[in-house]
């Protein structure tokens, strides 16, 4: 969503690397608070030893989507650059 906000693309390559990285290094912890990264979400599978669907990645996944449409939804709304 931040990312969005900006124009300069360097800002958006710099998130996206900066949550990569992060998400690659907290999604090998089993401490449930770094959950709330949206990169850790998507690492979380891949990085799994188990082929088992972990329901609390999949629930928080399904929350944090529909969060961030709505608000990403509501920001496009009321400001735009065109």
């Amino acid at each position: 969503l931040l990312s969005s906000r900006c124009e300069n693309i360097w800002f958006t390559l710099g998130i996206g690397v900066a949550g990569f990285f992060s998400g690659m290094a907290m999604s090998l912890s089993d401490i449930a608070i770094f959950l709330i990264n949206p990169f850790v979400l998507m690492m979380k599978p891949a990085v799994a030893s188990t082929a088992s669907i972990d329901m609390k990645v999949l629930i928080l996944g399904f929350v944090e989507t529909i969060i961030f449409f709505m608000v990403g939804w509501y920001l496009g709304k009321i400001k735009h650059y065109e």
